[in-house]
């Protein structure tokens, strides 16, 4: 099964990205963003215990100081808070992914049983923005074309298989 575990900073504590894009944002003229959330993903493949994947993210992903995290299955449906305006990006499939390879090596040191794994960014908007706004957003300030690409809502991964 297809897992995804998504690493944010906690709702308390200033993140340097989210800060970050939005001068970014109103240098290019979208001064209605109120506020961002930059988030990391993790998708990881196998035959995995809600147990194991608690212990993936509590111990290799999350710094559990400044940041939360939460699991759910690739598929599941966006959850009722879920922000209206979202981006995610990553790698194209045959582009490195060195965190995921990376993540993979650990994993396997945990013991887990991880197949495969792939990784990306999440970055959430609230303000006024229209799809031309978040596709501009992406294009510009988000995604490198010529090894990423993104999807306005949930990304579907591509893995880095355990070699």
């Amino acid at each position: 099964m297809d897992y995804r575990i998504e690493v944010f900073w906690q709702a308390d504590l200033t993140d340097g990205r989210a800060t970050d894009l939005l001068g970014q944002l109103a240098e290019l003229g979208f001064g209605t963003v109120e506020r961002v959330q930059v988030s990391d993903l993790y998708f990881v493949r196998g035959d995995l215990a809600t147990a194991a994947l608690d212990q993936l993210a509590r111990e290799l992903l999350a710094d559990p100081v400044v940041e939360g995290y939460r699991v759910e299955p690739v598929d599941a449906p966006p959850r009722p808070d879920e922000p209206v305006h979202v981006i995610e990006v990553g790698y194209r499939p045959g582009v490195t992914d060195p965190v995921a390879w990376h993540l993979l090596q650990r994993a396997r040191h945990l013991g887990s049983r991880v197949e495969a794994a792939s990784t990306g960014k999440r970055t959430s908007f609230e303000g006024q923005l229209t799809l031309a706004d978040l596709e501009r957003i992406a294009r510009e300030l988000l995604c490198n074309d010529v090894i990423q690409t993104y999807a306005l809502g949930r990304l579907q991964p591509t893995f880095v298989p355990l070699a």
